[in-house]
């Protein structure tokens, strides 16, 4: 499997999805120090779970501020 580098861009990110970012960050910085390909591969896995994890946070926050408005906007609509 063959990674590919990735900018990591946390500016304005909320704290859990900057984390999420830095650990991806650093578990992509490992795979490439490892020497050991199942270890390299074990890294690069944690890798792609953190990156999932930040986007699953990324996309409740952007669902979360769909919501009210929708929610306002149907409201307004029955009135």
């Amino acid at each position: 499997m063959k990674h590919a580098q990735q900018r990591f861009d946390v500016d304005g990110l909320s704290e859990d999805i900057r984390e999420c970012y830095q650990l991806a960050k650093e578990c992509a910085r490992r795979a490439k120090a490892e020497a050991d390909p199942r270890l390299r591969q074990d890294f690069l896995d944690m890798e792609r779970r953190w990156l999932f994890l930040a986007r699953s946070y990324e996309f409740t926050r952007r669902i979360g501020r769909f919501a009210p408005s929708r929610a306002s906007q149907d409201a307004g609509a029955g009135a």
